[in-house]
């Protein structure tokens, strides 16, 4: 099935439940968190080398294809929504989203669409996606306390920078007012790890064989997509109310305190037996 057929949350909630009562494996399609680099950077988020998460920001733009069943925004931020909620191990509490259609003017099929997550814990991302723009872009950046991460799915020579770059504010003892603080910016090495990359659909259909043969419970299982599905209907909500800002819809079956499954270490063996199994596959 498409990834249109799983965008409304009691959709989404029926084919879970079919999943269940028939012993299917139900997995949503959500390739980029199957990928090396995406792993790569939580690796480093995890490992603290960033300091603390401060905000992300991403831009997923390219010129076409335009579509007309579904806006800009469902078409490329469901992948922004995973990476950004597997990287924080966490899920919004709120969102809020501003898009405009420009090439069938009236129509609420946005061309162009800009959002924000907001987190319990004070961290938010930003997203810009479209598919009317110059460039083909999908890029991610990281901001942490003590250096910042660029990570560029494009860009195959550089698909990830670190820039140990990051602001201090200091003052001294006994200050009297704000004009005793200074602020500190510290810029050094760029670092651009030698990564190859693993391609991404071949370790999610090897997952997906596996999960059939073992009855394990997929990393983009039908909970997932809930939850990835609820933070956009939000953002639909908002952009039809003027960019406010709205709470995110979860419940029982999308409980944001869930939190992912652990990283991935998958070898793509061309993934030959996806066919195969004992639990039937249901793909999203």
């Amino acid at each position: 099935m498409q990834y249109s057929h799983f965008t409304k949350k009691d959709g989404s909630l029926e084919r879970s439940y079919e999943a269940t009562a028939h012993d299917r494996v139900l997995m949503v399609g959500h390739t980029f968190l199957y990928s090396n680099l995406v792993h790569e950077v939580k690796r480093r988020i995890d490992d603290g080398q960033l300091g603390e998460v401060l905000y992300l920001y991403s831009q997923r733009l390219n010129l076409g294809r335009v579509r007309r069943d579904v806006d800009a925004l469902w078409n490329f931020a469901p992948h922004d929504v995973s990476i950004t909620c597997f990287l924080l191990d966490a899920w919004p509490a709120t969102v809020n989203a501003s898009g405009a259609s420009f090439i069938h003017p009236g129509s609420t099929i946005a061309d162009v669409a800009f959002f924000q997550m907001s987190f319990d814990d004070g961290r938010f991302m930003g997203g810009h996606v479209s598919w009317l723009d110059p460039q083909k872009l999908r890029r991610m950046v990281v901001v942490g306390t003590e250096k910042m991460l660029v990570y560029d799915d494009v860009d195959s020579s550089h698909h990830i920078q670190i820039y140990d770059k990051s602001v201090a504010v200091e003052f001294q003892s006994g200050f009297a007012d704000f004009s005793d603080f200074r602020t500190r910016i510290r810029a050094g090495d760029l670092v651009v790890p030698n990564i190859r990359l693993v391609e991404p659909l071949s370790v999610e259909i090897e997952h997906f064989a596996h999960c059939i043969e073992s009855g394990e419970t997929p990393r983009t299982d039908g909970t997932h997509g809930l939850r990835v599905v609820a933070a956009l209907e939000a953002m639909s909500r908002s952009m039809a109310n003027g960019g406010a800002a709205m709470r995110v819809g979860y419940d029982s079956q999308t409980d944001p305190t869930l939190r992912h499954k652990p990283v991935l270490e998958v070898t793509p063996s061309a993934a030959a037996s996806a066919g195969a199994g004992h639990a039937s596959p249901v793909g999203i």
